[in-house]
């Protein structure tokens, strides 16, 4: 009997490791399929990330204004060498390198909005807030962003990512419900934008839309109604001042090569890191409620991405959103630093991927795409479409039998 007891307990260990060898098989082809470098296990329940945070080496914290305006020439450099190779080159130079240097402009902005983004949760010069505010400010205005605006809906993402109908525009997935209720010429529309690399650029313009409040401040509490009409004051003053000084110094030419064209490749940027960070088939976007674990949200739903260095420092570790998603002290210069320390102790948890992975970036712009908020996955503008003729035809025969029954 003996022997009999610990046979069956050897073939009973056997089938676990083989189950765990064939489930860890389907991981890394999975990961492979999707274009990740690393797939996450869930997070425990219930752990507490304002703990986390607390357990961060405390120079994550410290502010360096040497950092945190140094951190600008890079950009600041970009933008300057795309808009004066235009100038220099004016009408003479070719479209590549106009598609280079909006590239350049657009990126190098990009890059600069990450201070702002410092400024607007308390990360870039804390100890002057005014100051702080105001750099912030002017540095969204040539994104025509307003600053209070584009802070509440970043602080919505922080307390609610990934939760259905409840995260901010920029960070949520067009539903399957949505997409039924437009009309056919809009979801025809959605399909063209959503299926395709210009999603990222809709996705963020939708980011940038929301942040406008529909212009009505009563969705503001009434102490902070001056400070919104400021923020959305500075946008419309560079709106109405820069760019039709631009339009006359240069003409149409200048205005689309030295704003517009680059404006929608900061857009670009904005929803494609958007959209990395947040997107993956193994990512639930869970409504509120007992279900939904803020933890697992931020920890597993927050997709870590690598860039080249050089890339990563012009764009101010945009990349990495895990950091300052656990704390908002954390500023942009720290963020590499602090993410390695959180890798070395969640490491498990954690999935990441090479933003410029070409796999990764077809399967964001084309397959991820329309969330299934019922069955909690992704699925095709085909199965949607699918499910929108049958509920068509599904009303149409109930129409067809109202008359029968009321004439019986």
């Amino acid at each position: 009997m003996p022997i009999t007891h610990t046979s069956t307990c050897g073939r009973r260990q056997l089938r676990q490791r083989q189950h765990g060898s064939c489930a860890q098989q389907r991981r890394q082809q999975i990961r492979r399929d999707w274009g990740y470098t690393q797939l996450g296990r869930p997070f425990p329940d219930g752990i507490s990330l304002g703990a986390l945070a607390e357990t961060l080496d405390e120079r994550h914290f410290q502010i360096d204004l040497w950092k945190a305006f140094g951190g600008l020439l890079a950009p600041f450099a970009l933008i300057a060498v795309g808009c004066a190779w235009q100038a220099y080159m004016h009408s003479i130079c070719p479209l590549w390198q106009k598609l280079l240097c909006w590239l350049a402009v657009g990126t190098g902005y990009f890059g600069a909005f990450q201070a702002a983004a410092d400024c607007a949760h308390f990360a870039f010069w804390p100890q002057e807030p005014a100051a702080q505010d105001a750099i912030g400010a002017a540095l969204m205005a040539p994104g025509l962003i307003p600053y209070e605006g584009w802070r509440l809906q970043y602080f919505n993402h922080l307390l609610r990512p990934n939760m259905l109908f409840e995260d901010s525009p920029l960070w949520h997935p067009l539903t399957v419900a949505e997409y039924s209720s437009l009309p056919a010429w809009r979801r025809a529309l959605a399909r063209l934008v959503s299926a395709t690399p210009l999603r990222f650029v809709a996705r963020g313009l939708a980011g940038w839309a929301a942040c406008w409040d529909g212009l009505d401040l009563k969705r503001h509490p009434p102490p902070t109604r001056r400070w919104v009409l400021l923020s959305w004051a500075l946008p419309a003053a560079f709106a109405g001042l820069v760019l039709p000084s631009l339009l006359v110094s240069g003409g149409v030419e200048r205005l689309v090569g030295w704003w517009l064209a680059p404006w929608l490749v900061f857009q670009g940027w904005q929803g494609l890191v958007a959209v990395a960070q947040a997107t993956a088939p193994h990512i639930p976007v869970v409504p509120e409620g007992l279900e939904y674990d803020h933890g697992q949200a931020v920890v597993n739903g927050t997709i870590n991405l690598r860039l080249p260095p050089w890339l990563e420092h012009v764009v101010g570790a945009a990349n990495l959103g895990l950091p300052r998603t656990l704390s908002i002290s954390i500023p942009r210069y720290h963020a590499a630093a602090a993410y390695a320390e959180l890798r070395a102790k969640l490491a498990p948890y954690l999935t990441e991927g090479d933003l410029l992975n070409p796999r990764l970036l077809l399967n964001l712009a084309t397959s991820w795409t329309l969330y299934d908020e019922g069955r909690r996955r992704y699925i095709t503008f085909d199965g949607a479409d699918a499910g929108v003729a049958a509920a068509a035809g599904e009303g149409g025969a109930d129409d067809r039998q109202q008359p029968r029954a009321a004439a019986a």
